[in-house]
């Protein structure tokens, strides 16, 4: 997620830096105002060209409004490292080149040479490969290690609350309807926040890596701020706008605490909607503590945990973190005890997990968990 952000983070402080530029670039709608043109309109040291209803200034003065985009340019970059602690190091320092072997065929004249903050140019290149290279996807009971073009706008459709949906949709419907009342300048506000943002949205669907809702928020982040202007700017009742806003707010708290696996209404009344998506959609390690809580509880009365199957990697810090033992961690469990699987990792990879099929389930922890007492299948004669 953060080198989804720190790609989008660029575009979009250009994009405002567009839209504060508008009327520097002499974008005026003298047409929509009734206001002739006239020496006070005119910058003195220039001379404007008139294309239909949009005013263009001379060269010399676009190309000083060109200079104050790169300023802007040059600042976002500059917040961006503000964010890395204005780190400046060589790119093969990082830890992370021990674990992409792509890195390699970089020059060592490259990966010597001290960069602004390496680590995010490193991920730039990380997210490219991972992107490149794809990952397992899981969408409607299928899975793919290529992914769908239309993964994120369903997982958009079903994990967004519905009164932003309908929020979204009626600024649609009214920016539509008002596209011929729009100045100009309102236009170049719209397009400066929305292109970046339905590029970054295009560049993600596009993407190997499908894996959750996450990698799009700056895109939704955006659409909200556009469809809230559009309502109130376009005649849509207040009234109307805070019932969508407590519509929203009731459906996102009915799931508490599980907010990071939420599904609104659309995906139906199941707890965990495993049956939609899988992945971060449902569990990014949100729910171990509460399984090492009710680990220590069912100690206290006689049972045991003896496995855990995490959605992935050893995560033995986090073990550690919540107290509970990192040799739980894909240990084979013995007939009786529980056994906890992440749906995630059930979900992603089903054939690993047919020695469960004897078992019972007991518990859900949270979306993230299943708890099964384990019980040996008949037709199975190990356990992995």
């Amino acid at each position: 997620m953060k080198f989804s952000v720190a790609l989008a983070a660029p575009g979009l402080v250009l994009a405002m830096g567009v839209v504060g530029l508008g009327r520097a670039w002499g974008l005026d709608v003298f047409a929509a105002s009734g206001k002739p043109i006239s020496p006070g309109n005119v910058h003195s040291t220039s001379l404007p060209v008139r294309v239909g209803r949009i005013r263009i200034d001379s060269v010399g003065s676009m190309v000083r409004r060109g200079a104050q985009l790169l300023v802007i340019g040059v600042v976002a970059l500059v917040t961006i490292w503000a964010t890395y602690k204005f780190h400046v190091g060589p790119m093969g320092d990082s830890d992370t080149l021990a674990a992409a072997p792509q890195w390699e065929k970089l020059p060592a004249a490259v990966l010597s040479t001290p960069v602004p903050m390496p680590s995010f140019w490193i991920g730039l290149g990380r997210l490219a490969a991972n992107s490149a290279s794809g990952s397992d996807s899981y969408l409607f009971g299928r899975l793919s290690s290529d992914g769908w073009w239309y993964y994120f706008p369903v997982v958009m459709v079903f994990k967004t609350p519905v009164g932003l949906l309908l929020a979204m949709i009626a600024g649609a419907v009214l920016a539509w309807e008002h596209k011929t009342r729009a100045t100009p300048a309102g236009l170049l506000i719209l397009a400066g926040l929305m292109i970046p943002a339905g590029v970054f949205l295009a560049a993600s669907m596009a993407s190997g890596v499908q894996i959750g809702i996450r990698h799009v928020l700056p895109f939704l982040a955006v659409t909200y701020v556009v469809a809230g202007v559009v309502l109130t700017r376009s005649g849509f009742r207040t009234v109307a706008v805070l019932v969508l806003c407590a519509l929203a707010a009731a459906e996102s708290g009915r799931r508490h605490p599980d907010y990071l696996s939420f599904f609104n209404v659309l995906a139906g009344s199941s707890r965990s909607n495993s049956h939609i998506a899988a992945d971060s959609n449902l569990d990014w390690g949100q729910d171990l503590a509460r399984l090492a809580r009710r680990a220590r509880s069912d100690e206290a009365f006689g049972r045991r945990l003896s496995a855990v199957y995490p959605r992935g990697g050893r995560q033995t810090p986090l073990f550690q973190a919540v107290q509970l033992d990192p040799n739980l961690i894909d240990a084979p469990p013995r007939p009786g005890d529980l056994v906890a699987v992440s749906v995630t990792r059930r979900l992603l990879d089903p054939n690993r997990f047919e020695f469960l099929y004897g078992s019972t389930e007991v518990d859900r922890i949270g979306a993230g968990f299943v708890v099964y007492e384990f019980r040996l299948a008949e037709s199975s004669s190990s356990i992995p």
